[in-house]
């Protein structure tokens, strides 16, 4: 908690505002302090996103008639992608008027997600890189950095 000292300007008595950090020297005070870092991957039973990408890439070549992931592989990636946008479109959706719903449709956001990841030969080893690579970065530094 940020203390503020008191001060008085022309007879009124306020408080100061604490001086502002630059927000790029934010995100290590933040690492340090208040925020542990994520526990480090440890060797044994799989996540359950790494499970799911693990299936979604087994059934790329299924049958397209028993398989809905090999339909989805089979109709290409601007369907895919086409999907994605719907997906997050029921997503932010249910964020707003069924919140009761947004587990469940971000789920779906999710797993149309690894299927356009793995048709673009990407993983979630590829996207945790990145978000390591962004760590302690501040989201205008980095944005303004693309």
């Amino acid at each position: 908690m940020v203390r503020r000292r008191a001060v008085r300007r022309r007879g009124a008595r306020r408080l100061a505002r604490p001086a502002r950090v630059a927000p790029s020297l934010c995100a290590p005070q933040r690492r340090q302090g208040l925020t542990p870092p994520p526990p480090p991957r440890q060797a044994g039973p799989m996540d359950p996103l790494d499970r799911l990408d693990a299936t979604i890439r087994s059934r790329r070549d299924a049958d397209a008639g028993t398989s809905y992931v090999a339909s989805l592989f089979a109709k290409g990636r601007p369907k895919i992608a086409q999907k994605v946008g719907e997906e997050a479109t029921e997503t932010v959706i249910a964020a707003l008027a069924e919140p009761d719903k947004l587990a469940s449709e971000a789920a779906d956001l999710v797993f149309h997600l690894l299927v356009l990841l793995a048709d673009a030969g990407l993983s979630l080893d590829d996207v945790r890189a990145e978000l390591a690579r962004r760590e302690g970065v501040s989201g205008h530094v980095e944005k303004a950095s693309r």
